[in-house]
C-alpha cells in the first residue's frame, strides 16, 4: 500500500510500513502532553484516587471477579451502570504500577495508547470498508478523526476510558462483519459479536452500532438477506449476553437520581423535548467541527434549554427533514454513498444522546460526540471529493489550516484538565454552568479543609483567598440555580466555619431547613452554627459589658451583627495556638501575620484599621519575640479597637438566653426528624471543646423538664458543675443520676452507679 498525495502539482507518497507509525505520532502529538496530568472529574468513580480507593479496583486482579458481579461506581445515594470492562483495565494497573501517585501518569500514558489504538483499528476498519481504491481518503479521515478538539475529553479524563473502549470494540466488530460478508468465515462471525460484547461490556454507547453495521453492510455491500440476517443475529447475541451477564451477575439494579440542575428537560414532556433534540442535534455538528468552547459539564446555565419552538429552531429543523430527504434519495438513486453514510453514521450514533428519547445527565456532553463524530469525519472528507479543484490544490491546506487550529485548542484543553482545580477555575470563567461553579468551590472547599489545620502547607494569605473564591464559585451556582440546596449548605459553612459571618449563615440554613426539611446535613450545620454564635458570645462577655470600652468613632452595629469580627478574632487566637506550636519565630510570625492580612481581605473592620490589621499582628508578636514586652494577649487589644458596641448586662443576658433557647429548639427538632442522629453528642462536644458548661446545664435541665430525661443527662450536668467548680450541684446532679439509674436492672446500669458513687467519693475528698 502506497499513499499519495496531491499537493499544488507535486505528489507526496507515504509507504506503508509507516501508516500506523504516523498514527501512533498523530495521536501524542495531540495528547503526550497529557501524561504530566494527575486526576480530575470523577476520575474516582473508576479507579484509585489521591482521595479515593475504588473499593473493587484497589483490590488490582484479585477483584475482577467481584467487578463484574457490580456497578461499575456506587456511593450512598446511587449505582452507576455496568461497565466492567473499564474497571478491569484499572485493577490490572493497580496490580501492575502499585500506588496512584506513579500510577496516575501511566494511566493517562496508557489512555494516549488506547486513542492511537483506536486510529489503527480505525483506519484498518475504514480500509476494509471502502476498498483499496481508497486508501488514502481512509487515511484522511483518520487523521480528522484524531484532530477532533471534541475528543480532549475523552482522552485527558481516565473515567472516559469507558468511551474509548467501547468505540475500539465497536470498530473491531464493523470489520470482523465486514470480513465476514466478503469470506464467509465463521470465526468472523464469532469476532463480531464478541467485539460488540465487549464494546457494551464498556459502556452502552455502543448499543446504536446494532444498528449501524447491518446498514453499513446495505450501504457497501452488495445486498443479502442471509449475510444482513446472519450478522444481525450475531449483534442481538451479543445484546442478549450483556443482558444476561447484567442481570445474572450484578448484584444491585442502576439506581441514579436526575435534578433540574443536570438537565431542566427531566420536568419536560416528550413533545416538549423536541425543540431541545434539534438545538442538541446542531450543538454536536458546531462542537464537533468547529467548537468556539469546551466544558467539562453542560448543565442548566451553559446550555438554552426551551420547551417551545422557536424561528430558528424550526429552521434548524426544516435543515435536518431536508438532510433526511438527501440521505433517502441518494440511498435509492445509488450517488453520494458514502457522504450520506457519514451522515446516517452520526445521526444514529448521537441520536440517544439529544434529549428526544429520553433527557440526558448534562444537556449536552463531548464524550457523548466521541464515536458519532465518526460519521461527520466521513461526510466532510467525501464533501470535498465532489470539488476536484478543491481537493487537489486547497483541501490540503484547509486540512494543515485546521490541524493547527485542533491543535492549539486542543493544548489548551489539555492544560485545563491537568487537575480538578485547573479544570474547574477555566471552564467557570467562560460558563454560568450551576454544576461547574459548584464543582470550583467544592474543589476550592476540599483544598481549604486539608490545609487548615496545617499551617505549613501553603501561604496563609493565599488560603483566605481560596475561601473567598470558593464563596463566589458558590453564589456564582446559586445565582444560576437558587435551589441548589446543598451547595447553599456549602455556602453556609463557608460564611461559618472561616468568614465567621453567623448571621449570613444562618439565613441560608433557615431558608434551607424550611425549604428541605428532611435535609440533615443542612439542620445539623444551622445547629453548628448556633453553637459557634453563642460561644463567641460568651466569650467576649466581659468586652461586650464593659461601657469604659464604648468607641463612639467605631461604627457600632447591632451586637450580634457586631460578632462577625469577634468570631475573626476568636478564630485567629485558635489558630495562633497551631502556627505557634512549635514556639515563637521569624517564621511562625511570618506565617501568622499573613493569615491576618488574609483575615483582613474579608473584613472591612479589620480592613480598617490603623495601623492595618496584619501589620499590628506582626509588629506586637516580634515585640514578643525579642523580648521588649512581657507575655500578653495581644487579640484583647485588637477587641478592644473593635468592640464599639456596650451591651447592658441585662441586656446581654436576654440574648444569651435567646441563643440558648434557638439551640435546644433546633436540636430537638432534628431529634424528632432523624432520631438516629448524633446531635447530642455533637451538642456537648461542641460546647465542652469551648469550656460552656453553663450551656450544657441549661439544654441538659431542658431536655429533663421536658420528659425525655436520661440518666446520662444528670451525668452531663454534674460534670459540667463540676468543671465550673460548684461540688455541691455536681454531686446533687450525680446523685439524681444514681437514683435514676437504680430504676434499670441491668448489669451496664450496675457498673455505672459504682463509677458515678465513687467519682463523687473522689469529689468529697477533695
Amino acid at each position: 500500500m502506497q499513499l499519495e498525495f496531491p499537493f499544488f502539482g507535486r505528489v507526496l507518497s507515504l509507504s506503508q510500513r509507516f501508516i500506523y507509525p504516523v498514527l501512533i505520532l498523530w495521536a501524542f502529538l495531540f495528547y503526550g502532553c497529557t501524561i504530566k496530568n494527575t486526576f480530575a472529574l470523577d476520575d474516582e468513580l473508576v479507579t484509585c484516587t489521591d482521595r479515593q480507593e475504588h473499593p473493587l479496583v484497589s483490590k488490582g486482579i484479585s477483584g475482577i471477579p467481584k467487578i463484574f458481579t457490580s456497578a461499575y461506581a456506587s456511593n450512598e445515594e446511587q449505582n452507576y451502570e455496568y461497565r466492567p470492562l473499564v474497571l478491569t483495565s484499572f485493577a490490572i494497573e493497580k496490580s501492575v504500577f502499585g500506588s496512584s501517585d506513579a500510577w496516575v501518569h501511566i494511566s493517562h500514558f496508557i489512555q494516549v495508547l488506547l486513542y492511537a489504538l483506536l486510529g489503527i483499528v480505525l483506519f484498518s476498519t475504514l480500509n476494509t470498508l471502502f476498498g483499496p481504491s481508497k486508501h488514502l481518503t481512509a487515511f484522511v479521515i483518520t487523521l480528522l478523526f484524531l484532530s477532533l478538539p471534541i475528543h480532549s475529553e475523552v482522552v485527558n479524563s481516565l473515567k472516559n476510558r469507558d468511551e474509548l473502549l467501547s468505540m475500539l470494540f465497536s470498530m473491531l466488530a464493523l470489520r470482523s462483519a465486514l470480513r465476514f460478508v466478503e469470506s464467509r468465515k465463521w470465526k468472523s462471525l464469532g469476532f463480531t459479536l464478541l467485539y460488540l460484547l465487549l464494546a457494551l461490556l464498556s459502556k452502552k454507547t455502543a448499543m446504536p452500532m446494532l444498528v449501524i453495521i447491518p446498514i453499513t453492510l446495505v450501504f457497501f455491500r452488495s445486498f443479502s438477506w442471509k449475510s444482513v440476517a446472519f450478522i444481525t443475529a450475531s449483534l442481538l447475541g451479543a445484546r442478549i449476553i450483556f443482558g444476561l451477564l447484567k442481570k445474572g451477575l450484578i448484584e444491585t439494579d442502576k439506581i441514579r437520581e436526575f435534578s433540574i440542575v443536570e438537565n431542566p428537560a427531566f420536568e419536560y414532556s416528550f413533545f416538549q423535548r423536541i425543540p431541545l433534540f434539534v438545538d442538541s442535534v446542531i450543538w454536536y455538528v458546531k462542537q464537533s467541527l468547529l467548537p468556539l468552547d469546551l466544558q467539562c459539564y453542560y448543565g442548566l446555565g451553559s446550555f438554552a434549554v426551551s420547551p417551545t419552538f422557536t424561528l430558528g429552531t424550526f429552521a434548524i429543523g426544516m435543515v435536518l427533514v431536508i438532510s433526511l430527504g438527501f440521505i433517502a434519495w441518494s440511498f435509492v438513486k445509488k450517488v453520494h454513498t458514502e457522504l450520506s453514510f457519514g451522515l446516517v453514521f452520526f445521526f444514529l450514533a448521537i441520536v440517544g444522546a439529544c434529549n428526544l428519547i429520553f433527557p440526558m445527565v448534562g444537556i449536552v456532553g463531548e464524550r457523548l460526540a466521541f464515536t458519532a463524530s465518526l460519521g461527520l469525519c466521513i461526510a466532510i472528507v467525501f464533501l470535498f471529493n465532489q470539488f476536484k479543484r478543491i481537493n487537489g490544490n486547497i483541501a490540503p491546506l484547509l486540512f494543515i489550516a485546521f490541524s493547527i487550529y485542533s491543535l492549539s485548542l486542543v493544548f489548551i484543553r489539555n492544560g485545563a484538565w491537568s487537575d480538578r482545580l485547573s479544570l474547574y477555575e477555566a471552564d467557570s470563567s467562560t460558563t454560568q454552568s450551576a454544576k461547574v461553579h459548584a464543582l470550583l468551590g467544592q474543589e476550592l472547599q476540599y483544598q481549604i479543609n486539608q490545609s487548615w489545620n496545617d499551617v505549613q502547607s501553603e501561604n496563609q494569605k493565599a488560603l483566605y483567598t481560596q475561601v473567598i473564591m470558593a464563596k463566589r464559585a458558590y453564589e456564582n451556582a446559586l445565582h444560576t440555580y437558587p435551589n441548589y440546596y446543598k451547595i447553599q449548605s456549602n455556602l453556609a459553612t463557608i460564611e461559618s466555619s472561616f468568614l465567621c459571618d453567623e448571621r449570613a449563615a444562618q439565613s441560608l440554613l433557615n431558608a434551607l431547613t424550611k425549604n428541605q426539611p428532611d435535609y440533615q446535613e443542612a439542620w445539623e450545620n444551622r445547629l453548628v452554627s448556633q453553637l459557634r454564635t453563642y460561644i463567641v458570645w460568651k466569650r467576649n462577655e466581659d468586652f461586650l459589658t464593659n461601657e469604659s470600652l464604648n468607641n463612639p468613632y467605631i461604627k457600632s452595629f447591632d451586637s450580634l451583627t457586631s460578632l462577625s469580627v469577634l468570631g475573626l478574632l476568636s478564630q485567629f487566637e485558635e489558630r495562633g495556638k497551631l502556627f505557634l506550636s512549635d514556639g515563637l519565630n521569624p517564621s511562625s510570625i511570618d506565617q501568622l501575620s499573613a493569615y491576618a492580612s488574609g483575615q483582613a481581605t474579608w473584613n472591612l473592620d479589620l480592613a480598617h484599621m490603623n495601623p492595618p490589621y496584619a501589620t499590628e499582628v506582626k509588629q506586637r508578636l516580634m515585640e514578643l519575640y525579642t523580648g521588649k514586652k512581657a507575655s500578653y494577649n495581644i487579640v484583647d487589644d485588637f477587641r478592644k479597637q473593635l468592640v464599639g458596641h456596650f451591651v447592658a448586662p441585662s441586656r446581654y443576658a436576654v440574648i444569651s438566653d435567646s441563643l440558648i433557647n434557638e439551640i435546644i429548639a433546633t436540636k430537638a427538632a432534628i431529634e424528632r426528624k432523624f432520631p438516629e442522629s448524633k446531635v447530642e453528642e455533637l451538642t456537648d462536644t461542641y460546647l465542652m471543646n469551648a469550656l460552656r458548661y453553663e450551656a450544657i446545664i441549661a439544654i441538659h435541665i431542658h431536655q429533663i423538664k421536658s420528659g425525655k430525661g436520661k440518666p446520662k443527662d444528670f451525668v452531663q450536668i454534674g460534670n459540667s458543675y463540676v468543671n465550673l467548680g460548684e461540688k455541691e450541684k455536681a454531686v446533687r446532679a450525680f446523685n439524681k443520676a444514681i437514683s435514676a439509674l437504680r430504676t434499670v436492672q441491668s448489669p451496664a446500669a450496675s457498673d455505672e452507679i459504682t463509677r458515678i458513687e465513687s467519682y463523687i467519693q473522689k469529689i468529697n475528698n477533695q
